[in-house]
């Protein structure tokens, strides 16, 4: 306990954004959550979240702002050297019955 409270004096807890901000000047892009039921968002958030989320364009302030709704307090992530190898597509119909029937 004690080397982890008082010999780590650069031990730093970052937001989202800062580690997405330190993750782009090493040309790596956020690809999504290593945790499966964050990436669904329709389990995480109300309706009203939902439609609050969907107004958003900036892709790392909706993140930054899915933590404060989901309390988040660690985050797993995956980030990636080549961004068009992981562009985001629309859910495919499978993944639409999934989340209907859940």
């Amino acid at each position: 306990y004690i080397a982890h409270e008082y010999f780590n004096g650069n031990w730093d807890c970052f937001y989202f954004y800062q580690v997405a901000e330190l993750m782009e000047s090493a040309k790596c892009s956020f690809a999504t959550s290593a945790v499966v039921m964050d990436q669904i968002d329709t389990c995480n958030f109300s309706e009203e979240a939902l439609a609050f989320l969907g107004g958003i364009q900036n892709a790392t302030f909706k993140e930054q702002l899915k933590d404060y709704f989901r309390n988040t307090q660690f985050r797993k992530d995956i980030f990636v050297k080549a961004q068009n190898l992981c562009k985001r597509k629309s859910p495919t119909p499978a993944k639409h019955t999934i989340y209907a029937n859940r």
